[in-house]
């Protein structure tokens, strides 16, 4: 169990339910095509003991930008009736109580009068200039002046724009390598879940601003299933490369040297 209190969204899971739902609305899907993409991003969760998490915060989700819909208040309800969500805590009695608290909270919201559906302006299409293909490679740069290389592994279609599924290569530096270099780079993969280590590039203009295109095109590593894609906050970006990627702290700082991670 990855969470760190008894609230809803000190859970991992819920908080990736809630900014996956939410970037799937800034890129202009509506509130039934964001629930469909989550079910079917976290259906091997189905059966298991997080499945009680991603209901809740998907049920809360819904309810904070006024798009509840009835199935998934349904799922919600039922999670907390037949008490499946609690069993996770059985090991501690204090926790479980407080777990239960916030849980009797939750349900005290999601039968709240509806909330007026709140406007969730899209993002941007994305600049012509980024016109990737599955296995290029391309280099983001820091604040600190070092590049990362990451390689896109699918294009996905969206409503105005392409979604960039990529992969990160084992690399950080101040001077970008041979291509001879880069061809035999393998893959960087989350430490904790190793599994879950593709994610979708921010197609923002001061992300794509920092963007180099290598002319490079290398076979991907990562399969594209459309399974599990890590939630990536490309704001801060070097706390989360630390925190999901183990990267070296040092490879962030601004008085950095050119050379590869620690």
């Amino acid at each position: 169990m990855s969470a760190s209190g008894v609230k809803l969204f000190d859970d991992d899971l819920a908080a990736d339910v809630r900014e996956l739902f939410c970037e799937q609305l800034k890129r202009g899907a509506s509130g039934i095509d964001a629930t469909n993409e989550l079910i079917d991003q976290f259906e091997d969760i189905v059966g298991t003991e997080e499945e009680s998490v991603f209901w809740l915060a998907l049920a809360y989700v819904q309810w904070e930008h006024g798009l509840l819909q009835q199935r998934i208040l349904k799922k919600a309800h039922n999670v907390i009736d037949n008490g499946s969500d609690l069993q996770r805590w059985a090991d501690d009695s204090r926790l479980q109580r407080q777990r239960g608290k916030v849980l009797e909270r939750l349900r005290h919201q999601l039968t709240s009068p509806k909330k007026t559906p709140r406007t969730v302006r899209p993002r941007k299409r994305l600049p012509p200039k980024c016109e990737w293909q599955c296995g290029d490679v391309f280099a983001y740069q820091l604040p600190s002046g070092s590049f990362l290389l990451m390689r896109v592994i699918d294009v996905r279609d969206n409503v105005d724009d392409d979604l960039f599924l990529c992969e990160l290569l084992d690399w950080v530096g101040k001077d970008l390598p041979e291509d001879s270099t880069i061809v035999k780079l393998p893959i960087r993969r989350n430490k904790r879940y190793p599994s879950e280590s593709c994610f979708y590039f921010p197609m923002l203009k001061k992300h794509v601003a920092r963007c180099r295109t290598l002319g490079v095109r290398t076979p991907t590593v990562l399969k594209d299933e459309y399974g599990y894609v890590l939630p990536i906050d490309f704001n801060a970006l070097p706390e989360v490369l630390v925190e999901h990627f183990g990267m070296s702290v040092d490879a962030f700082a601004p008085q950095a040297k050119a050379g590869g991670q620690q």
